[in-house]
């Protein structure tokens, strides 16, 4: 199976704390997850990572393109590994 999207030694952190801490999440063409936790300890976050809309504050993401149902490795890979101030 194909991997359609990754993430590698992803950290977020909100003033001193982190949030998120060397993540590393690999989901196959037809996985079927689920992203549970307490409030506050970042799921909503991590999707945002996963989705595009922010970006981590160190690590990796891959996800292939989509084109109708085909996969293709073209797809958008970001890498973040400036600290934010």
């Amino acid at each position: 199976m194909s991997t359609i999207i990754s993430a590698s030694d992803v950290t977020v952190r909100y003033n001193e704390r982190a949030i998120l801490d060397d993540i590393t999440l690999g989901i196959q063409e037809g996985d079927r997850i689920g992203l549970v936790g307490r409030n506050g300890c970042g799921k909503t976050t991590f999707l945002k990572i996963l989705a595009g809309l922010q970006a981590p504050d160190s690590g990796e993401i891959f996800a292939a393109a989509r084109s109708g149902r085909e996969l293709s490795a073209a797809g958008f890979h970001a890498r973040c590994d400036e600290e934010r101030l």
